[in-house]
């Protein structure tokens, strides 16, 4: 990775670079200088940036018969699962709401992922993305790193725009 960068430097100090910057009055920006600058910028963009903040959310003692009508006009396809503090305890899916093995008065609690993939705001975006990848995530619980309180939550769509 640091001969790569290395290598970048010197390219972008090549001699056609100047003439071009000379003769022309503007800067040539060659494809793998902008390749560089969103790698890097990527290096810095943090999950909090690109996260969906105040998702909707079903409390941990929530029953399914409840929870399938506050979710029932929601487009998305996951839910965390909070407790009465706002700390993520779990990741509910749709397809476990509507489960045929679950009664109505079943808690949430008994349905939910309980142990979802948690990020907090300020991890690099790099990292979510390998984590996304090596683990086949569909879904990252984002919270805030002082409180642990959930802050959003980050899905496989939103890193593909970065």
């Amino acid at each position: 990775n640091g001969s790569r960068r290395r290598r970048i430097a010197r390219l972008a100090q090549a001699p056609w670079r100047v003439v071009c910057e000379h003769i022309c009055g503007w800067v040539c920006v060659p494809a793998y200088e902008r390749f560089w600058a969103r790698a890097h910028a990527s290096d810095v963009l943090e999950v909090g940036s690109v996260m969906a903040a105040d998702p909707e959310v079903i409390g941990v003692d929530t029953r399914r018969a409840e929870a399938i009508l506050q979710l029932l006009h929601s487009p998305h396809n996951a839910f965390p699962v909070v407790d009465e503090d706002h700390h993520p305890r779990g990741l509910l899916l749709r397809s476990e709401l509507h489960h045929p093995d679950y009664e109505p008065a079943t808690l949430v609690r008994h349905m939910m992922d309980q142990s979802p993939g948690i990020v907090h705001t300020r991890w690099p975006l790099v990292r979510a993305h390998k984590l996304f990848t090596s683990l086949g995530l569909r879904h990252l619980i984002v919270v805030d790193p002082e409180s642990g309180k959930l802050a959003g939550i980050v899905t496989r769509h939103d890193l593909q725009a970065h």
